[in-house]
């Protein structure tokens, strides 16, 4: 399993490719950044790295973005270019679950990662049934940071929902050579998101910042 996982008390473990981490650090969908060699998505690194105090998710990255500088020699700068995206907007009948208590769980270091949605954040599951997003107490930026990835396009949130909410969405990608979906298998995205969220997805343009990679090496290890 890939993963950036900040936890409690200051710890941050990484198992994860240099863009799942460039792409955490600096709060990017899929299709923001731009440049590097081919390693960036198939190197994968370990990182168990620890702060003092509490620092929040937040304030976590900002150490990971200066890792970055630090060990692999990060170079970047920002564009904006006008970009096909998706925009999601709210249906007639929203469908977006209000956060419950106890709803989510917070992994605990050294744990196995708990079976219940995570708090705060979406994470996204693929098995032959199809692809299962799910979060608890999360906010619609960050289902739309998750969607990003299936549809390989940016998408831009224009629901004006800005509460926190319980997430579960199923869906069933587009099988490899164009063949069928088994009978009792989820709807595709655009459906799944209708049926099940209340929600829409249109394709649309839009400017989008872009962070382009200058430079970036491979570090050594410890």
């Amino acid at each position: 399993m890939m993963y950036v996982r900040p936890m409690p008390g200051g710890r941050l473990l990484i198992n994860a490719p240099a863009r799942l981490m460039l792409m955490n650090a600096y709060g990017l969908q899929f299709s923001q950044l731009a440049g590097g060699p081919d390693w960036l998505a198939s190197d994968i690194w370990s990182v168990d790295a620890r702060a003092a105090g509490n620092p929040t998710r937040e304030e976590l990255m900002l150490m990971l973005q200066a890792l970055l500088e630090e060990r692999f020699h990060l170079k970047v700068h920002h564009e904006t270019r006008e970009m096909p995206v998706y925009a999601l907007t709210a249906g007639k009948s929203p469908k977006m679950p209000t956060a419950r208590e106890g709803a989510c769980a917070t992994p605990v270091p050294g744990q196995p990662e708990p079976a219940a949605p995570p708090c705060g954040r979406v994470r996204m599951s693929m098995s032959p049934e199809g692809v299962l997003l799910e979060g608890g107490s999360a906010p619609i930026s960050e289902l739309v940071r998750v969607l990003a990835a299936p549809l390989q396009r940016p998408v831009v949130d224009r629901t004006a929902l800005s509460g926190v909410y319980d997430i579960v969405l199923k869906f069933t990608r587009d099988a490899p050579g164009g063949a069928a979906p088994a009978d009792n298998a989820p709807p595709g995205i655009f459906t799944a998101i209708e049926e099940q969220l209340g929600l829409k997805l249109t394709a649309a343009k839009a400017p989008i910042d872009i962070l382009v990679i200058d430079r970036i090496e491979r570090p050594s290890a410890n």
